[in-house]
């Protein structure tokens, strides 16, 4: 007689596309993690604070220094809120940035939670707070660096060469998708202590897994303010992933 029972499912692309609605599910079921999960909306507010409240004074006492008398009048008064906009912009995107890397060692907790409810051992040496905040700030910046590198390329070939478009705009996604990708699955790649040649081979083995993955938080992160309070989700899921893909290694 045929078994009917449910075959494990394959970890490919639609795992991938669906791991970070598995973390999202995880995190509403584990009330005691929502602390660590705040954490990266919580980074953000204060940073954009500080630095947005920097900004409007540094603004003043410029003008102030320059225009003198002269930066009461109408004229200066639009360019001081001209540069209001501009700095405040450049502070949310500076806060942004930061939130991930200065949130590491409360995302790390959100992983080794998520490993063991998989039955997973703990990781022999957890990183302490710096080491894991400099580590990810590390990563952080050389995924910003590669797809800021990839993408001003794209668009200078769109400049170019305007029908290529065509091919370009779904690489841009590609890109985004790839480096969100290696970003986040850097979290249960590093509690593993796996070097950067592991990591490579990694995402060798598995294309599928890391595209639909990334693009799945591409098209999340897409939406101002969702990505940021979904991070938590997506590195519940990068461990989720990484975990079976080591399983139906071994098997």
């Amino acid at each position: 007689m045929m078994s009917l029972a449910r075959r494990p499912e394959v970890v490919g692309f639609l795992a991938g596309l669906k791991a970070p609605f598995s973390g999202l599910g995880f995190l509403l079921r584990r009330a005691e993690l929502w602390p660590y999960a705040i954490v990266p909306a919580v980074v953000v507010l204060v940073l954009f604070g500080a630095l947005g409240f920097g900004v409007v004074h540094l603004v003043d006492a410029l003008m102030r220094a320059i225009f003198g008398l002269s930066a009461t009048a109408w004229w200066a008064v639009i360019v001081r809120v001209l540069l209001w906009i501009v700095g405040i912009v450049l502070a949310y995107v500076v806060a942004f940035a930061l939130a991930q890397p200065l949130s590491g060692p409360a995302l790390d907790r959100i992983v080794a939670a998520r490993e063991q409810s998989l039955g997973v051992p703990p990781a022999k040496a957890a990183a302490g707070f710096f080491t894991g905040m400099w580590r990810s700030l590390k990563v952080t910046l050389a995924s910003l660096l590669f797809a800021s590198l990839a993408i001003g390329l794209l668009f200078l070939i769109d400049v170019v060469a305007p029908p290529a478009a065509v091919v370009t705009t779904p690489l841009k996604y590609v890109v985004s998708a790839l480096t969100i990708s290696w970003d986040l699955l850097d979290y249960p790649m590093s509690l593993r202590g796996h070097d950067v040649r592991t990591r490579i081979a990694w995402f060798r083995r598995h294309p599928g897994v890391v595209l639909g993955f990334g693009l799945a938080l591409t098209a999340i992160f897409i939406i101002p303010c969702v990505g940021l309070l979904l991070l938590p989700a997506g590195v519940a899921g990068a461990a989720e992933l990484f975990v079976r893909s080591e399983r139906e290694n071994a098997g």
